[in-house]
């Protein structure tokens, strides 16, 4: 099966200078451009690729050989280990918040989705058009862009500080030019590409078209893709903004977007423990609520949540000794317990934060017969809501609920504290 996987991965890849045939796509135009991306021409492309030049040949060598590198040691054995132990995955729907623009471990673990949802902060950039633009623009985004591919093809993750300084420093290295490198290396036909916005309603519009709206805006990518042939299209979004409680709520196109999915498979992984703290129990909600299926990490979803609730048959897979330095407070001992009792073997792939092979770990959790969607219950402020955290080896979930104040009240407050001060004087 490796081998299958290995073949098929790679045989869309052909080494620098060698021409594959392949069937005429729906979108020449934008597949062409989206393969001088990833590194490797097909028929009809040389003129595009000799007129950006040596900076073309530099990239295609330089991505191409970390890619396959990638392939071999993480993609290829994540492909392996699904079919193995989880080969019924199907969903319709994928949902994948905190992603970043890693298409990769959504599309390994899910390969059969229908549609991807992604969330994140980082910018968008633009469609890149190397077979278009100037020569020089070309070369500094292939740069670029390969600046913004380092850590996920040597990590199996992308750093939250690389993503801030690398992820959008060129147009070309945006969110859209690393997802259409992503599909375009796993063997799709890119179909469409365009930039989206959300109206009230949820309704994708093509970006613009809300300039006029007050408040904040949901801006996206939308792709629509295939396998290469007759393969049914398949479409991923990624929408940037800020999702924690009281920016999720106050958006309403991106929740009612989400809404109108109804059931989904969730996807979790290098979260940075964010849904541990109550700036983030709105989304955590959202998760709860409308999930059928969740596949996270322990920086994704606090196991609590889910070994708790009797609504879900849960799975544990590789082996958990708490979290790296940097997230020590969020150590999850139940799941340590869990894990050394019931684990179903070593994940043969790095996972997570831990970019070893054999130290990552994996929770599947599905919801039992009889799952209902519903629509879950924002407090709208980061300052209400649980709070997990582990003390002296201890789980300890705290609820914070600090008096909530009207505008008015607040500025009668001030008031009265300015009316002390004055006849205090």
């Amino acid at each position: 099966m490796l081998r299958l996987i290995l073949l098929s991965v790679l045989a869309v890849a052909p080494a620098w200078g060698q021409v594959a045939r392949a069937p005429a796509p729906e979108n020449p135009d934008l597949d062409r451009a989206a393969r001088l991306l990833a590194g490797f021409a097909i028929e009809g492309d040389e003129a595009a690729a000799r007129r950006i030049g040596l900076a073309w040949q530099s990239h295609s060598r330089s991505v191409q050989g970390r890619w396959r590198r990638y392939v071999e040691d993480t993609y290829a054995p994540i492909r392996r280990w699904v079919d193995a132990e989880l080969p019924d995955l199907a969903p319709g729907v994928v949902f994948y918040p905190f992603s970043g623009p890693d298409i990769l471990n959504a599309h390994a673990f899910f390969p059969k989705g229908r549609t991807y949802i992604m969330l994140g902060l980082e910018k968008i950039g633009e469609i890149p058009r190397p077979d278009q633009d100037p020569p020089r623009h070309a070369a500094e985004g292939l740069e670029a862009l390969r600046g913004a591919l380092v850590n996920i093809l040597g990590m199996n993750f992308f750093r939250t500080q690389t993503m801030a300084q690398k992820i959008g420093a060129h147009p070309y290295s945006g969110v859209a030019g690393v997802l259409l490198f992503f599909l375009k290396n796993t063997g799709h036909e890119i179909v469409d590409a365009r930039l989206i916005e959300l109206d009230e309603t949820g309704r994708v519009v093509p970006e613009g078209a809300m300039a006029q709206r007050q408040g904040l805006r949901d801006h996206g990518v939308q792709i629509r893709f295939r396998l290469r042939g007759t393969q049914p299209v398949r479409t991923l979004y990624y929408f940037r903004g800020d999702i924690s409680d009281g920016r999720w709520s106050r958006r309403p196109g991106l929740p009612a977007f989400v809404s109108a999915q109804g059931q989904m498979v969730t996807f979790l992984k290098a979260a940075s423990y964010l849904m541990y703290e109550p700036g983030f129990d709105d989304i955590r909600r959202t998760i709860l609520a409308r999930s059928s299926m969740i596949v996270t990490a322990a920086s994704g979803m606090p196991y609590h949540y889910l070994a708790r609730d009797n609504s879900w048959d849960l799975r544990l897979f590789g082996r958990y000794d708490g979290p790296i330095d940097l997230f020590k407070q969020y150590c999850q001992p139940d799941l340590e317990f869990d894990m050394h009792r019931h684990s179903r073997g070593i994940l043969p792939f790095s996972y997570d934060y831990n970019h070893r092979v054999g130290e990552g770990h994996v929770i599947v959790a599905r919801r039992r017969p009889g799952f209902v969607t519903r629509e879950p219950d924002f407090d709208n402020t980061h300052r209400r809501g649980e709070r997990t955290r582990c003390r002296r080896g201890q789980l300890n979930i705290t609820y914070q609920a600090p008096e909530w104040k009207t505008r008015e009240m607040r500025q009668a407050e001030r008031k009265r504290r300015k009316g002390k001060a004055v006849a205090a004087e």
